[in-house]
C-alpha cells in the first residue's frame, strides 16, 4: 500500500508540474504540442527523472491515439472523403515510394540492411495524424477544405500502417509469409471499402434504442470507450493494427443518428490522452543520447522535415491539388508520424533495427514532433513576406508602363494562403 501510495504522489507531482509547464510554454507562444514534449523531456528519465517507469504512460498514449483516431472518424465525411481518395491515395503512395527510396539510397553510407532501410523508408513517409489536426485546431483550418483535404491524407497513411506492420512483423518470422501477408491487407481493405460504401451518401443509421441514449452523457462516454476498444481489440485479434480498428468503428459512429452527442462526450476523453501522448514523447527521448549525437539527430531532424515537406508538396501537386493547398497540406505533415514509434518498436522486437538504430529512430521522430509547428509558422510567414515582395514588384513594374498609375489596391491570387 506504501509503494502504491508513493506511485499515486509520485504521478500527482508529475502531472501537476507538467501541466504547469505547459501553461507557461503555451503562454511563451509555443503550440500545446510542442509545450507538453518539452515537458516530457524534462520530467523524463534523462531530465529530472521524475518519471522512471514508462510502461503506465506509454499505455495512456497509445490509448489517446486510439481515441484521435476513433474521433478523426467520425468526423470524416464519407462523401467527402470518396471524392479525394484517388487523389489522396496517389499522394500517400509516392511519399512512402519516395522516402523508401530514400532509405534505400541511403543504406550503403548508412550500413543498413534492406530490411532496416524498407522500415526506415516506412517511417519517414508516414506523417502524424496527432500533430497535423492540432496544428489544424490551433490556426482555425480544421473544417477547411485544407483541413478537410489534410484529414483525407492522414487517413490514407492511417490506412497504409497496416499493411507496413503486417510487413514489419513478418521480418521478425523465421520465413515470410507472403500468403498470409496479402491475405490480412485484403481483409484490412476490404473491411474498409465496405464500411465506406455502405455509407457513401452521408445517410444516417438510426437504431432504435440509440436515440434514447441521448441526454445520458454518463452511458453514451461509457459506450464510446467500449466501441472504440472493442473494435481496436478485434482488430488486433485478427493480425490488423489496433488503430484501423479504432478508425473503422469511428466511422461507423459517425454516420449514427446521435454522432454529436459522443462528439460532444468523446472530445474531452481524447483531449486529456492526446496530451498524454506528447508527454510520452517527450519521455521517451534520451537526453544523453541526444547530447552524444545532437548535429546528428538535429540534422537527421531538419533534413527530414525539409524531405518531407518537398515530397508531399510534389506528391500533392503530382495528384492535382492545387498549388495553395499542397503548400499548406505539405507543411502541415512534414514532422515524421506517432505510428513511426510504432513501426521503430516493431522493427526492435524483430531484430530488423539493432539498440544505436532504434534510439536515433525515436530522437528523430520525437524531434520533428517539436520542429514542424514551429516550421509550419515560420514557412508561412516567408510565404506571407514572398507573396507582399511579390504584389510589390508587380504593382512597380506595372507604374513604369506608360499611360497607367499604380494599383495599390490590387490584389493577388498568390496573396492568401
Amino acid at each position: 500500500m506504501n509503494t502504491h501510495g508513493l506511485d499515486l504522489t509520485n504521478w500527482a507531482i508529475v502531472i501537476s508540474i507538467a501541466v504547469a509547464m505547459g501553461l507557461v510554454l503555451i503562454r511563451l507562444r509555443l503550440p500545446s504540442m510542442v509545450a507538453f514534449i518539452i515537458a516530457g523531456v524534462v520530467l523524463g528519465p534523462t531530465g529530472f527523472g521524475f518519471v522512471k517507469n514508462l510502461g503506465a504512460v506509454n499505455v495512456l498514449a497509445e490509448i489517446g491515439v486510439l481515441m484521435l483516431l476513433f474521433l478523426a472518424g467520425m468526423k470524416l465525411s464519407v462523401a467527402n472523403f470518396i471524392r479525394v481518395l484517388p487523389k489522396v491515395a496517389l499522394a500517400v503512395a509516392l511519399q512512402v515510394a519516395g522516402a523508401v527510396g530514400v532509405a534505400f539510397a541511403l543504406s550503403g553510407l548508412l550500413g543498413w540492411s534492406p530490411h532496416a532501410s524498407l522500415l526506415f523508408g516506412f517511417m519517414l513517409a508516414m506523417s502524424s495524424t496527432a500533430v497535423a489536426l492540432n496544428i489544424l485546431d490551433e490556426l482555425g483550418e480544421a473544417e477547411t477544405r485544407v483541413g478537410q483535404l489534410t484529414i483525407g491524407l492522414m487517413i490514407a497513411q492511417d490506412i497504409a500502417v497496416v499493411p507496413m506492420l503486417i510487413i514489419v512483423e513478418g521480418f521478425g518470422a523465421p520465413t515470410l509469409d507472403v500468403f498470409g501477408i496479402g491475405f490480412r491487407i485484403l481483409i484490412a481493405l476490404g473491411a474498409l471499402a465496405a464500411i465506406i460504401y455502405a455509407f457513401r451518401r452521408d445517410q444516417l443509421l438510426h437504431l432504435p434504442w440509440i436515440d434514447r441514449l441521448k441526454g445520458r452523457d454518463d452511458i453514451l462516454a461509457l459506450l464510446t470507450l467500449m466501441a472504440c476498444f472493442a473494435a481496436a481489440a478485434l482488430s488486433g485479434v485478427l493480425g490488423l493494427s489496433p488503430a484501423y480498428g479504432a478508425f473503422a468503428i469511428g466511422l461507423v459512429v459517425g454516420n449514427t443518428s446521435i454522432r454529436n452527442e459522443i462528439k460532444r462526450v468523446a472530445t474531452p476523453i481524447q483531449s486529456i490522452l492526446v496530451v498524454m501522448f506528447f508527454l510520452s514523447v517527450g519521455l521517451l527521448i534520451d537526453l544523453s543520447y541526444v547530447r552524444e549525437n545532437l548535429v546528428l539527430v538535429l540534422g537527421a531532424a531538419f533534413g527530414s522535415i525539409l524531405f518531407k515537406t518537398a515530397l508531399n508538396i510534389a506528391s500533392l501537386r503530382a495528384s492535382r491539388i492545387a498549388p495553395a493547398k499542397a503548400y499548406q497540406v505539405g507543411l502541415a505533415t512534414a514532422q515524421i508520424g506517432e505510428f513511426s514509434f510504432i513501426l521503430a518498436g516493431a522493427g526492435l522486437s524483430g531484430a530488423v533495427l539493432d539498440n544505436a538504430d532504434y534510439r536515433l529512430a525515436i530522437a528523430v521522430i520525437a524531434a520533428t514532433l517539436v520542429m514542424s509547428p514551429i516550421w509550419m509558422v515560420l514557412a508561412r510567414r516567408i510565404q506571407r513576406g514572398a507573396n507582399e515582395s511579390l504584389r510589390a514588384v508587380r504593382i512597380g513594374l506595372r507604374a513604369l508602363r506608360p499611360g497607367r498609375a499604380p494599383n495599390t489596391t490590387e490584389t493577388d491570387s498568390t496573396k492568401s494562403d
